[in-house]
């Protein structure tokens, strides 16, 4: 009962251990209670976080709701100003002199969520291996450039690490 209350952090205090013996395994208990309950922690933190690509989707259904609502927010405007011109009836809401301005911040805002780029909501280690993919694309055509132009004994190295040109096996 001891070592379970003391491993779950409640300690209630009414047993106490009176050998040195005892106090060392309460002292283990402790211990054990506070690793068991941070691993159990990071575990869930690690099992409910979403996948790069989940993340990235929900991402695009939120960039795809300010769509929806840029839209309706557009619409209000188009009918308020239709309304507005033409002296139909309009509501009290329609009628207030600053109404035009809400719907227009409220319309700009949704404009502004709704133009993140796809490539901005992809993870970092995706885009990391994009970059990667298009510098081994540029080396192969700089080889092959760099074979054409000085024939095939021509290799590209670096010089100090800065720049890089191609060097004539020849020589």
């Amino acid at each position: 009962w001891f070592i379970f209350i003391t491993m779950t952090t409640v300690g209630y205090g009414d047993i106490s251990p009176d050998t040195n013996f005892g106090r060392f395994f309460s002292v283990l208990a402790c211990f054990l209670g506070i690793l068991l309950a941070s691993l159990i922690t990071a575990t869930l933190n690690v099992l409910l976080r979403f996948t790069p690509a989940e993340d990235s989707g929900i991402h695009v259904m939120y960039r795809e709701m300010a769509r929806i609502k840029m839209k309706e927010h557009a619409a209000d405007i188009i009918c308020l100003w239709w309304r507005r011109r033409r002296g139909g009836r309009l509501s009290r809401m329609q009628m207030r002199p600053d109404v035009m301005h809400e719907l227009t911040t409220k319309f700009n805002r949704e404009r502004n969520k709704s133009n993140v780029e796809v490539d901005d909501l992809v993870s970092m280690s995706v885009k990391i291996e994009k970059i990667y993919h298009m510098t081994r694309s540029a080396e192969l055509n700089i080889n092959r450039v760099t074979a054409e132009l000085w024939g095939p004994e021509a290799t590209w190295e670096e010089e100090d690490g800065d720049s890089a040109t191609a060097v004539d096996a020849r020589d």
